[in-house]
């Protein structure tokens, strides 16, 4: 499973994603718990990749998730070209771009999967730039999901243009 996850964010070319993921490695060993919760995560201990960060709260309906942008990094807010915070994803993009990041949120709230992948910004005035991104669950209960953690990282303008796209790794075993 390790060796999956390796290979999905070899890719990565931001270091803050893979030091995003070791971080919440260790969270996950150290919690005793199969998934690290917000309590485990201390903005100090991520000063390397903080910049980087964002944070939705999973906001349950039944069967039906929402999520809100809890926090943004100073990075976001160059992806975006605003602030966001608060927002539900569906208020802050085009409804054409919401279906992916709906699915890519829900493989990790429900499926409790990393996903990694790279993006075009969702604000019309920045269709030019790309950002690459990681999301991994925690659950304050160590169980069930109620908050996505990560990084988004601009990717430089000479980026490929046709290397969008996700991947998704299981996190647990079974």
């Amino acid at each position: 499973m390790l060796d999956h996850v390796r290979a999905v964010l070899g890719q990565a070319w931001n270091p803050a994603v893979a030091a995003c993921f070791e971080y919440w490695r260790r969270k996950q060993s150290l919690c005793g718990q199969p998934l690290p919760g917000r309590q485990h995560i201390d903005p100090v201990e991520m000063r390397a990749f903080l910049p980087y960060v964002v944070l939705f709260d999973v906001v349950r309906a039944g069967v039906h998730c929402r999520f809100r942008h809890r926090l943004a990094g100073t990075e976001f807010d160059r992806i975006f070209g605003r602030d966001v915070t608060g927002m539900f994803i569906e208020h802050t993009g085009p409804l054409e771009d919401f279906d992916i990041v709906y699915r890519r949120f829900l493989a990790v709230a429900d499926d409790k999967m990393l996903v990694y992948g790279v993006a075009p910004s969702p604000a019309r005035d920045r269709d030019f730039l790309q950002y690459e991104h990681l999301t991994l669950p925690l659950a304050s209960d160590g169980e069930t999901v109620d908050i996505l953690f990560g990084v988004r990282c601009v990717l430089a303008a000479s980026w490929e243009r046709d290397a969008c796209g996700y991947r998704t790794a299981p996190l647990l075993a079974g």
